[in-house]
């Protein structure tokens, strides 16, 4: 099974000694709060729509037959990648908590679905750099508009910048991120060289998402599972309000540390980041990053 190609985030890259985007081009592309999916064109035929671990998702049946029915077919076998995403009526991307219940189940999905396309890729031909992979896709898109029907639910997704310019990729996803009261997911780095590596996770691909760190209490622990199990799998804390998350992203060390001694983590103030702060206070991508003995205060989510 060929898995799809995996974003890593920039400040990962850059923490490195040698970071591999320096120097580079890339080209800066809006990211969306949505569903990965992908169809494949096998032997002149579309196939079924299939989430990132290539399953076949049940609720895009309807929208699965209307590919099917008017997307040109590709001389060669090939995967049209795009992120499946919900507006309302303000035309602002429904939040991913939500839209993640609607495409999980298994009746067909009855709201509108935007398909926000942005690869293109050749079976046998991954080698082929991002930026002639992008010019096939937009080549697809020209062939689509000149049928007799269009689907407005395909939307090609823009390229915002191309640029080897750290500086301006941070002003772009600033730029997005300000978007929707606020709440704009981030921006994807594709090397516009690059070419598509399934299963991969590496500066051919980056991401810069919205990320919040607050100050909260820690009140418990919980024993972890699968590899975690006899050690510290979360911690469990609390803002000034009284709202309760789960958080991970503790060393080996620290887990094994605190697991035997709690009092030594419970009852601490610590850094936790995040993505954002969802409509019902829950966290998402809580991680922690640091006990903060210089704080006396509890922030409120």
């Amino acid at each position: 099974m060929l898995k799809p190609q995996k974003a890593l985030h920039l400040y990962l890259d850059e923490d490195k000694a040698n970071p591999k985007h320096a120097g580079e081009t890339y080209v800066v592309m809006e990211k969306f709060d949505g569903w990965y999916m992908y169809i494949d064109c096998i032997n002149g035929k579309w196939q079924d729509i299939t989430s990132r671990n290539l399953n076949v998702i049940s609720s895009m049946s309807e929208y699965t037959k209307l590919l099917k029915k008017y997307l040109p077919v590709p001389k060669k076998d090939a995967r049209l990648i795009f992120e499946g995403i919900v507006y309302d009526q303000r035309r602002y991307p429904i939040e991913f908590k939500t839209v993640n219940g609607w495409f999980n189940r298994k009746a067909p999905i009855h709201e509108q679905v935007t398909l926000k396309c942005h690869d293109l890729v050749i079976f046998g031909e991954e080698s082929t750099p991002f930026c002639l992979r992008y010019s096939n896709l937009k080549a697809m898109f020209r062939a689509f508009k000149k049928g007799s029907e269009w689907l407005q639910c395909l939307d090609l997704v823009k390229w915002l910048d191309c640029s080897s310019t750290p500086q301006e990729w941070y002003d772009i996803y600033e730029e997005v991120t300000t978007q929707y009261l606020n709440n704009g997911e981030g921006v994807i780095l594709k090397r516009v060289n690059a070419p598509y590596s399934y299963g991969k996770k590496n500066a051919d691909v980056l991401k810069i998402k919205c990320e919040k760190a607050f100050e909260l209490l820690v009140t418990a622990i919980e024993e972890g599972e699968g590899k975690y199990k006899g050690t510290l799998g979360k911690l469990v804390v609390k803002d000034a309000n009284g709202i309760i998350n789960k958080v991970s992203g503790m060393s080996d060390k620290q887990r094994d540390l605190w697991f035997e001694t709690p009092s030594l983590i419970v009852g601490s103030i610590v850094e936790v980041a995040c993505m954002k702060v969802l409509s019902n206070k829950s966290l998402r991508e809580g991680r922690f990053k640091a006990v903060r003995f210089d704080k006396d205060e509890v922030d409120a989510l």
